[in-house]
């Protein structure tokens, strides 16, 4: 005989209810729109009713099915009771049944609400990517790549995008990317884009791109596992075909395969540096003039060419492609570019003397784009400097944020203060504070200078560190500083484009100039005999 099912409303005590493991909604108490909940509860009271059921093994205690964000919203607002409608005599199907209409189906579900959701679903279906896609009414790709939400992304990333409102209006299409790679590296990526607008998918891949490597490129044989302390490309896990579907577009398996990439640039860089190592002392056996050379027309910056330097001596950037045994022919290990691991024999360019340059290379000039790097470094320099200036002034009612006191107490739980532990009368000042404002203020002031001594840079200008720069574009949007402003002043007043850089190529040579005397033969053979 089935069970007769009831539904009553009722006044429930909000520490009596159990929030339900299966629903997939993500509250985030800082959000805007939760603050706006708490403050029309409070304002009103609760006044949609939750669903709830008698729980299935805590006694005297109640199952939610939905209105979580209403419950701890409630709770934030300490109060005591909240209307709900009692589901009696409900199974663990049907209860999830009701969960899912409530909160699975919903149209504004974030993208990691969906990963927590389709995780869910494919626990409750025995891993079933199929029947998860069809209760779904998704494609089995869409379903593996929220899965990789869940799956994939650490604890700490999902953290920080649950923690950070920017990334609420990140597409899945954005976090499906960010998931796809290392643990160590998503943080890395979050932290980058976290101060910002949303990025397009568009600036999110041009990052993103400069982290991933063909494996087809690498000089060394995938299967190797020589290398210490990391497995054989082949085996590795941190290549894109180890998670089909996520990377690529097609599940074709020799397309993935053909386009397999590595996800780790940290190992590709130290595989790459233990197999030049490894092939240099082999080829110096048989050349010992061998010097390190980067792929013909590839450009350094100083401080590539000087690290490259430090490992190989020499290192021609400017040269002609020669053939064993060519009179001046030098024998040259690629040690930079696409053609890294090759033995190439080159030409060096001559002296003045008519002799082929020894020991050292022709000075190189700065490319434009390393020189427009440095120049973007110096505006960063006074730009970040002159917010530092403008920050000691602000006080915390100049802080934009909703709640300026949940975000000083972030402020310095994050970066801590400048307080020295037991001064005298430390104590006793304590003990007469009251006034919540007063003390907010204080904590404010002491945030702030340590903030301030932590983006304080004094090395060079052309190398302002990048966490300054972020740094200082954080707080500046915290406290209503126009930084956009400054930056543009500073770029048109104090550091404008040298007039110089458009009479150089791209390389940074100086463009070729015709003479007085071939301008003045142009001309005549212009005007006739």
């Amino acid at each position: 005989m089935s069970q007769k099912k009831n539904t009553v409303i009722s006044e429930i005590g909000t520490g009596l209810i159990v929030p339900s493991p299966d629903n997939p909604r993500i509250i985030n108490q800082f959000s805007p729109d939760f603050l706006d909940l708490v403050d029309s509860i409070r304002a009103s009271g609760v006044l949609i009713p939750i669903h709830v059921r008698n729980h299935p093994k805590q006694k005297d205690k109640f199952d939610l099915l939905a209105g979580e964000r209403r419950l701890v919203a409630a709770r934030v607002c300490q109060q005591k009771t909240i209307p709900a409608i009692v589901h009696e005599g409900m199974s663990d199907e049907e209860a999830f049944g009701l969960t899912f209409a409530e909160n699975f189906a919903r149209e504004d579900l974030t993208a990691m609400e969906q990963g927590k959701a389709v995780a869910t679903l494919m626990q409750k279906y025995k891993n079933d990517t199929e029947a998860v896609a069809s209760k779904m009414g998704k494609s089995v790709q869409w379903v593996r790549q929220r899965m990789a939400l869940a799956k994939n992304l650490s604890k700490e990333a999902q953290e920080f995008i649950k923690r950070e409102p920017v990334f609420a209006q990140w597409t899945t299409s954005h976090l499906q990317r960010v998931a796809s790679f290392p643990a160590e590296i998503q943080e890395e990526i979050l932290n980058w884009f976290w101060s910002d607008d949303v990025p397009s998918l568009k600036e999110l891949d041009e990052y993103l791109q400069a982290k991933l490597t063909v494996l087809s490129k690498a000089p060394w044989d995938l299967k190797d596992d020589r290398f210490p302390k990391v497995k054989a490309c082949s085996k590795c896990p941190k290549r894109s075909s180890a998670q089909p579907g996520l990377f690529d577009e097609t599940m074709d398996t020799k397309a993935i395969k053909k386009n397999d990439r590595c996800l780790d640039k940290d190992c590709w860089r130290q595989k790459m540096k233990a197999y030049l190592e490894s092939r240099s002392r082999e080829l110096r056996k048989e050349h010992p003039k061998l010097i390190g050379a980067v792929t013909s027309g590839q450009q350094l910056s100083h401080t590539e060419a000087y690290n490259l330097s430090e490992q190989y001596g020499e290192i021609a950037t400017n040269y002609k492609p020669a053939k064993e045994g060519d009179k001046d022919a030098v024998p040259a290990l690629i040690v930079s570019g696409t053609d890294a691991g090759k033995l190439q024999f080159i030409k060096l360019p001559k002296q003045k003397t008519g002799q082929p340059a020894k020991g050292k290379t022709a000075k190189v000039p700065t490319p434009l784009k390393d020189r427009r790097k440095m120049l973007d470094k110096k505006r960063w320099f006074v730009t970040v400097r002159e917010v530092l200036e403008l920050l000691k002034k602000k006080q915390t009612l100049d802080i934009t944020a909703k709640c300026p006191s949940r975000t000083v107490m972030g402020l310095a739980a994050e970066f801590g203060t400048d307080s020295v532990w037991g001064e005298k009368g430390q104590w006793q000042s304590f003990a007469k504070r009251t006034d919540s404002t007063e003390i907010l203020d204080k904590l404010w002031a002491r945030v702030k200078k340590s903030i301030i001594e932590k983006l304080s840079y004094n090395g060079p200008i052309t190398q302002t560190p990048d966490y300054c720069i972020e740094g200082a574009k954080v707080m500046a949007k915290l406290t209503g500083i126009d930084i956009k402003a400054i930056h543009k002043k500073v770029s048109q007043e104090k550091y404008p484009v040298p007039k110089s850089w458009a009479k150089l190529n791209g390389d940074g040579t100086q463009k070729k100039t015709k003479t007085k005397a071939k301008a003045k033969c142009k001309s005549k053979k212009a005007g006739g005999d």
